[in-house]
């Protein structure tokens, strides 16, 4: 979609991949997130801009420099370099 793309962030210490999104998302309504507390598994994002886990099989997913993390957004401390992609897009787990 590339709807932020080439958006740079500030982020501080501590930030993680949720919070800046978090952040965008006080600046900018239009992104319309919503997430979700799951036992076990910690804080999901559940549909953002209109577009909501389970259609067509696609999930917010995340990646930090290309990689897709094996921990939730909520627990992925970033670093000053990171470059975080939202996609959304068929589970690869």
């Amino acid at each position: 979609m590339g709807l932020y793309a080439q958006k740079q962030v500030a982020i501080t210490a501590g930030d993680t991949a949720l919070s800046v999104l978090k952040t965008l998302t006080m600046s900018d309504t239009a992104l319309q997130l919503t997430t979700k507390e799951y036992a076990g598994l910690g804080t999901l994002v559940v549909s953002m801009h209109g577009l909501k886990n389970g259609v067509e099989h696609k999930y917010w997913q995340y990646k930090v420099n290309g990689v897709i993390p094996q921990v939730g957004a909520a627990s992925y401390t970033l670093q000053p370099s990171d470059t975080v992609e939202w996609i959304f897009a068929p589970s690869t787990f």
